[in-house]
């Protein structure tokens, strides 16, 4: 819950500091940022991993932390508006 709160804040955070809105489908860039109708948005308050780097789970194995994160945000915004 605390994440979609973030992600709800940045966004309107995002809308209010460029005195314009902003509607349309988010696409997912990275774990902290999502572009909606060309307009690159950082979410505040997030520092996720860099594209393209990796990192080892508890068992040594490698995984795509890039991805991961992504995935996650994607999750949280789905399909919506």
């Amino acid at each position: 819950m605390r994440s979609i709160v973030v992600v709800l804040f940045a966004l309107f955070s995002a809308v209010v500091a460029s005195a314009q809105e902003i509607v349309g489908q988010a696409v997912i860039t990275d774990g902290d940022t999502i572009e909606i109708r060309g307009t690159k948005i950082r979410l505040w308050g997030i520092d996720a991993v860099e594209s393209k780097q990796l990192c080892w789970d508890a068992a040594s194995n490698v995984r795509q932390c890039d991805r991961i994160a992504a995935n996650a945000v994607a999750e949280m915004i789905g399909r919506r508006v």
